[in-house]
């Protein structure tokens, strides 16, 4: 037995091929925008946050210079030709206050991905870059639209692929700081997130304390296992991501999976209808019965209790 398998392999959601490429189109016409909002959160009630109507900047993303080359995109898995933008010169036009170190970056489908910016190695490993137009070869012209993503899961249903519109976030690899090393080997949210529609800045402490409100051992951990394979897809009460079930409205899922075991069964092993019923989590052949024990001991703690305001540091 090899003593580890590629990465290729070890994902649990790979990328198999594209669906059939149709021709690539023409640039846009230049009147067309591609439109991504800001903002920094405000302190407060994060549900009343996320719930009201609340002044934000828009950037089109056609106002900056483009910047074009060939690329490695970790979600096609190949080299490819790209012209847009990186994301670090739309985070420097957008001017973050000093104090705030995380960018959560929105896409389209309701993923929410943290990416520390100060963070120098974590930047440098991801090389994140804003497509805006592709093309397969250096020969071939440039278009605006990016071919749509066939995703299968190792040993259950293909889940539901993944779709690009007016721009493309292209990383150099399916890594993420925020996973442990377990789990980079079933799961990576880059692999799921579709366009890049808004950028949240916030101050890390901050935001996660939302989530913290009991502390208890095993719940302390269960939050860990939050932050490290659940949030990038699900929130609760309405903060946080918005691609998976909110794990407390309208129902909160620690009554729903009624236990531990209920709980595990459900992460680590995916049934066959998974798409058929909506679903497009992976199989998380890493959570152990004791990691599902300690998250579902989270889950019923934020189910229960009240979540503390966002509340910055400056």
């Amino acid at each position: 037995m090899p003593a580890r398998r590629s990465r290729s392999n070890a994902l649990v959601v790979s990328v198999v091929g594209f669906l059939a490429w149709p021709a690539l189109a023409s640039a846009a016409p230049a009147e067309d925008k591609v439109l991504v909002e800001s903002w920094v959160r405000p302190p407060g009630d994060g549900a009343a946050f996320e719930a009201a109507t609340f002044p934000r900047t828009k950037v089109d993303l056609g106002s900056f210079a483009r910047s074009e080359g060939r690329r490695f995109d970790s979600q096609y898995g190949k080299y490819l030709w790209f012209e847009g933008l990186p994301l670090a010169a739309l985070i420097a036009r957008l001017q973050p206050p000093p104090s705030v170190d995380l960018a959560l970056l929105h896409f389209a489908n309701g993923m929410v991905v943290p990416l520390p910016i100060k963070d120098r190695h974590a930047l440098e490993q991801l090389d994140p870059f804003i497509a805006l137009r592709m093309r397969s070869s250096p020969k071939a012209p440039y278009g605006a639209e990016f071919p749509p993503l066939v995703k299968r899961a190792r040993d259950y249903a293909d889940v539901r692929a993944t779709q690009f519109s007016g721009n493309k976030l292209v990383v150099a690899r399916l890594w993420h700081p925020a996973l442990a090393e377990k789990v980079q080997a079933d799961f990576s949210p880059w692999a799921l997130a579709d366009s890049l529609v808004a950028v949240e800045f916030v101050e890390t402490a901050a935001y996660y304390k939302q989530f913290d409100v009991d502390d208890s051992a095993q719940t302390r951990a269960g939050l860990e296992l939050f932050r490290g394979s659940c949030q990038f897809c699900h929130g609760a009460r309405k903060v946080g991501a918005k691609f998976g079930w909110d794990f407390v409205e309208p129902t909160p899922l620690y009554t729903y999976r009624k236990g531990e075991k209920r709980l595990y069964y459900h992460i680590h092993f995916r049934r066959y209808d998974a798409v058929a019923r909506g679903q497009s989590m992976p199989a998380l052949k890493s959570m152990t019965e004791a990691d599902a024990g300690n998250l579902w001991q989270w889950l019923k703690a934020i189910g229960t209790k009240p979540m503390p305001a966002y509340a910055p540091g400056h």
